[in-house]
């Protein structure tokens, strides 16, 4: 019987503070999880190799030290055989688009990678394993429609307070009527340095601030670091449903100065992403803006047999330059 050790303390106070613990041992009554396959892969449908992470569950109480070492199913202990986390090897996977089957190759560790060709809204991602000592593991999703960028209208201003120069974007969309859509706003800055004869590009992904913004400040009023708010930079149609919807963001093009010194490109991404990407972001967003005394946050998971997400963004990149003053 597993047992698990609960400590606790009780407060003294006396002109100083003093904590006692003690210990107290409970049995665990409860049944230990078999272990599963986890399947994470998110598809971006710009990049022409996708990559694939596969690595195995293990129970909470689980005794790692008497795990067995990942070996051959067909030897004598096959019976006893259980998956340890981080192995992988010759599993009977299949990945399809469309129902065709699709050649992958490994990729360095737990991560194989395949090359599905350009994948376009409608085209629908499979995977599926089968073993003998296993639950079938399956899971598919269809890549959404193209995100609409309408217009996208900036102005620069200075923030005194920060002493820094910005850009505030006003991003029109257009949502697609009579469906749920899910979208994701990246911003990345590319900034363009003289390096004595030899201009070079610095690209980053930026940190944008929200301002009045419904559909984004849903749960933080400015969404700047990465444990904080909405950090996955994720929004729903709920507030404007197949209407035009226009985000306002602001992000820094220049730090402790009032004037732009280096050429800036900026690429604004939107991305149409699946409904079961959407609930695993937002699921680990809870989880990071959770504390100490919160109820514990269970991870989205969409794969049947196992654990894992696979989830689909579809983007529409933006780009404009700025000039330098």
């Amino acid at each position: 019987m597993k047992k698990i050790a609960i400590l606790y303390c009780l407060p003294v106070v006396c002109c100083l503070l003093f904590f006692t613990a003690c210990e107290n041992i409970i049995e665990f009554k409860g049944k230990d999880k078999a272990n599963k396959l986890v399947v994470n892969h998110i598809v971006d449908t710009r990049q022409e190799e996708q990559l694939l992470d596969f690595s195995t569950s293990y129970f909470l109480f689980e005794d790692m030290e008497d795990w067995k070492e990942w070996g051959d199913p067909s030897s004598e202990w096959k019976d006893e055989w259980e998956l340890p986390p981080g192995g992988l090897q010759d599993l009977p996977l299949e990945i399809t688009v469309n129902g065709e089957p699709q050649t992958y190759y490994a990729a360095g560790g737990n991560y194989l990678a395949y090359r599905p060709g350009e994948l376009k809204a409608g085209d629908k991602i499979a995977i599926e394993i089968n073993h003998e000592l296993l639950e079938r593991v399956y899971v598919e999703e269809t890549v959404p429609e193209l995100p609409v960028i309408l217009s996208v209208d900036t102005i620069r201003f200075f923030d005194f307070e920060k002493y820094s120069l910005f850009m505030r974007s006003l991003i029109t969309i257009k949502d697609r009527p009579n469906e749920r859509n899910y979208y994701r706003l990246l911003i990345r800055r590319k900034i363009l340095y003289d390096e004595g004869t030899k201009w070079e590009y610095l690209s980053e992904v930026t940190d944008y601030y929200i301002n009045q913004d419904l559909a984004l400040s849903s749960l933080v009023d400015q969404g700047v670091e990465d444990y904080e708010g909405n950090i996955c930079r994720i929004f729903s149609d709920d507030i404007f449903d197949g209407g035009e919807y226009t985000l306002n963001v602001y992000f820094p093009l220049s730090y402790g100065s009032n004037e732009l010194k280096e050429k800036v490109d900026v690429e604004i991404e939107l991305y149409s992403i699946t409904e079961s990407l959407y609930l695993y972001m937002r699921s680990i967003e809870q989880k990071w803006n959770s504390d100490t005394f919160s109820h514990p946050v269970r991870i989205y998971s969409n794969v049947k047999g196992g654990y894992g997400i696979l989830g689909i963004q579809h983007p529409l990149i933006y780009r404009f330059s700025v000039a330098r003053e």
